[in-house]
């Protein structure tokens, strides 16, 4: 079995043609949700950052904070930084060792929780956030019946989290799923962005697409 993070390694070269053009709409919308949060944002990590999309659509939607992107093929941080953007080789287990607590006010993750043997790897990333933690999701939810899991034999999971599983796993690390909306790309597919709020930052809120 290839461990997830050495498929990254082995095949990023030829990923790094990926550019993702037809999820235009979805990083728009990431990027708009992080500078919608009415100044409370000023630091933010970008979690499997690939070449640095999401900082791309961060600048052009305003977005003039400190920025940080990790990621665990070493070919798409030298990309993401000959485009400008601060970016540092860094696997996800290794995200509490190497930085302080509560750190980052938002941190966005996309299209790489599906990757995750677990979805409570997810602890690693509230460890960093006082705030927010920011999702992208490509691969469906579930609602209820638990988690779907599949291993690609190239070296990667496929994995179909189970919704509610979550809510009440990040819940138990103190937050609330605060905001989600679903958005079609230009292939037609339905991807979904999820917010994750700190529960001391507000006294409430629902966990429905809107």
């Amino acid at each position: 079995m290839i461990a997830p993070e050495d498929f990254w390694i082995r095949r990023g070269e030829n990923l790094m043609g990926l550019d993702y053009t037809h999820q235009a709409a979805v990083y728009k919308n990431l990027a708009e949700t992080v500078t919608g949060l009415n100044g409370q944002i000023a630091r933010v990590l970008d979690v499997g950052c690939n070449f640095g999309r999401m900082a791309e659509y961060l600048a052009a939607a305003g977005y003039n904070g400190m920025y940080l992107g990790i990621d665990s093929n070493p070919h798409a941080i030298v990309e993401c930084k000959r485009r400008g953007f601060a970016a540092k080789l860094l696997n996800l287990r290794d995200l509490d060792k190497e930085f302080e607590p509560k750190i980052y006010d938002l941190i966005v993750m996309k299209d790489v929780l599906e990757h995750l043997e677990s979805h409570a790897l997810l602890r690693h990333l509230a460890a960093l956030s006082p705030k927010f933690i920011l999702l992208g999701i490509f691969i469906p939810w579930r609602e209820g019946g638990g988690a779907l899991k599949d291993w690609n034999p190239e070296g990667y999971f496929l994995n179909r989290y189970d919704a509610l599983e979550v809510n009440e796993y990040m819940a138990n690390l103190g937050y609330i799923c605060g905001k989600v909306q679903e958005i079609q790309d230009d292939a037609g597919f339905t991807n979904e962005t999820r917010l994750f709020v700190r529960k001391e930052q507000t006294r409430g809120g629902t966990c429905k697409p809107i």
